[in-house]
């Protein structure tokens, strides 16, 4: 759905720079709320998968997912290792400079989802089952385990 609305927003206005965020897995507010929220708004409890292997695997998929022509830059509620490794700054924000570099792939079911800026190939896997992936230039497969993520430097 990530990558779908980011296609459809940059076709909309294909001449405005789209910055994404904040990202997260948290809902944000009540979405069945029958009143207004109290200003100042409640700190929403923390997420219980924050910091798990699925939440790096999700966010690397999210990554991959928004990595679309004109999507300048992704802003997530904390700064994942995913993201950084792909050169982010500090807010979590891919460079400019990076946009044009980064490359992503998904298998046919969706499930596995690679994204990478020349320099590292970050794989998530958000199958409940291990995967094999064979990359080219590599002789051996990598595995991944069940709803986790890899980072692969390229050859």
């Amino acid at each position: 759905m990530q990558r779908l609305l980011a296609e459809q927003l940059t076709t909309r206005v294909p001449e405005q720079p789209v910055h994404v965020g904040p990202i997260t897995l948290r809902p944000r507010f009540a979405n069945v709320a029958t009143r207004p929220q109290p200003v100042p708004a409640p700190a929403p409890p923390a997420d219980p998968r924050a910091g798990t292997a699925l939440h790096e695997a999700w966010t690397v998929e999210s990554a991959a997912a928004f990595a679309v022509p004109g999507v300048v830059s992704l802003t997530y509620e904390q700064v994942p290792e995913p993201l950084a490794a792909l050169g982010g700054t500090a807010s979590g924000t891919p460079t400019r400079e990076q946009e044009d570099a980064l490359v992503t792939g998904c298998s046919e079911d969706g499930l596995l989802r690679a994204i990478g800026d020349g320099e590292a190939l970050l794989l998530a896997n958000l199958s409940a089952l291990p995967r094999r992936v064979r990359l080219t230039g590599r002789s051996a497969p990598l595995d991944l385990d069940p709803v986790s993520w890899s980072a692969v430097p390229v050859l």
